[in-house]
């Protein structure tokens, strides 16, 4: 399934383009993702704990960061699995950094190609899946440029404030996925 999102971040391209070099903080900014190790030739081991009322999962996995700056452009290639629920997941996102209104903003285009198999896969399927990543993607976005403003206003290190969460809880994204998925049908049935 793919998927793309387009978000902007008030912060110069260079400087965005620098922070995504910093894969700990990247990781960071993903609800209940954790860095294992990283390795100087850009594969990364890590892994995600997630709850989803009652069950808890803890998905492992490998991944390759491929970064072009003259096209300004990268790709993340990843794949784990969690034994206790007998699901995999390989994603491949792919993003491009575009400067907005004369280089004090960036836009961050990124598009996700993910498949899900085993149980998981029947609880999530199709339009609840796909905006569940949606929103996963949002939340990534709005911590992204929460690290940022710190980093600018504190005049701190980038790297000094990438503490992430601890766990990636279904039940909350869900409740807004489901929110956003009847916001959605409600307006197609009143705007015509």
């Amino acid at each position: 399934m793919k998927l793309t999102q387009e978000f902007v971040v008030p912060h110069p391209r260079e400087f965005v383009w620098n922070v995504f070099d910093d894969t700990e903080l990247l990781v960071s900014c993903f609800p209940g993702a954790k860095l294992v190790s990283v390795e100087g030739d850009g594969t990364f081991s890590g892994e995600v704990s997630a709850r989803l009322g009652p069950m808890r999962m803890q998905f492992s996995g490998d991944g390759l960061i491929l970064r072009d700056q003259s096209s300004w452009q990268g790709e993340v290639k990843g794949k784990g699995s969690d034994r206790g629920s007998n699901s995999r997941v390989t994603a491949n996102m792919r993003y491009q950094l575009t400067e907005e209104r004369q280089g004090q903003e960036t836009l961050i285009k990124v598009e996700v190609d993910y498949a899900l198999t085993g149980s998981l896969a029947q609880v999530g399927r199709g339009l609840v899946l796909e905006e569940f990543v949606r929103q996963i993607t949002k939340e990534f976005g709005a911590t992204l440029d929460q690290k940022l403003q710190r980093s600018v206003t504190n005049e701190i290190d980038v790297r000094s404030t990438a503490a992430g969460q601890e766990e990636l809880l279904f039940g909350s994204i869900f409740l807004k996925t489901l929110c956003s998925i009847v916001r959605k049908g409600l307006a197609r049935l009143f705007v015509k």
